[in-house]
């Protein structure tokens, strides 16, 4: 939860009737460096089997994952009260542009079937993130394995942190989902370098400014034809 103008905390008094609740999630910085420490770790074909766990751990990537899980298991927790059928939940981040979507995708995720989905994932990724106007094109303006000086301060593979949150919970329920591990890539490759319009621009604004859907197909239309990425 932050605070509107210089990020932080909100006043509980602000909000009397509501259950006050805070938890640990990734800054965009966090999760640029800790990939970029996980890209080095993987690099590294001479490391030992001791010294990668310990590399990893320390890389901490596998940490923001987790803290995005573990945020948006509350969420869902909340949501989803035993006690109360539905209850309603604010879920308060910076901007509301980068981690507080990791949050909200990933309790849709797994509180909705349909979000399970190939149309549904997609759906999902076109409302929270697309039109909520996540700046693509800020975050991924080089490829998520740059690092150092080539990358400005706004990269961060936010993203590819959700993706990954994704395949996390794939691993564990496999038969809940209708697509795998390569439609996630799929969408990971596209929201860097992609022939398609989805990914373009830093919101709706900048798209219509470019003239992005009168001049590019949508990802999605491609997704449908082929239809590989469903399981058999």
């Amino acid at each position: 939860m932050a605070t509107e103008q210089s990020g932080g905390y909100e006043s509980r008094m602000n909000y009397t009737h509501f259950r006050y609740m805070c938890f640990p999630i990734p800054r965009i910085r966090e999760i640029h460096v800790a990939l970029a420490k996980m890209v080095d770790l993987c690099n590294d074909r001479q490391i030992s089997s001791d010294r990668f766990i310990s590399r990893l751990a320390q890389a901490s990537w596998l940490q923001c994952v987790s803290d995005s899980l573990n945020c948006a298991a509350n969420v869902a927790q909340c949501v989803h009260c035993e006690d109360t059928p539905e209850v309603p939940v604010i879920v308060h981040g910076g901007e509301g542009t980068d981690t507080t979507l990791l949050a909200t995708s990933l309790a849709q995720v797994m509180l909705d079937p349909d979000a399970r989905t190939i149309r549904g994932f997609e759906s999902l990724i076109e409302r929270e993130w697309i039109c909520a106007g996540h700046p693509f094109q800020l975050r991924n303006a080089h490829s998520a394995y740059a690092e150092g000086a080539i990358t400005g301060p706004q990269e961060s593979p936010v993203f590819l942190c959700f993706l990954d949150s994704v395949y996390q919970i794939i691993a564990q329920y496999p038969h809940s989902f209708e697509f795998g591990e390569e439609f996630l890539i799929f969408l990971f490759e596209h929201a860097y370098a992609s022939e398609f319009g989805s990914f373009l621009g830093n919101n709706e604004m900048m798209k219509a400014e470019l003239g992005v859907k009168k001049s590019t197909v949508s990802l999605w239309s491609y997704v449908t034809i082929q239809r590989y990425f469903e399981r058999s």
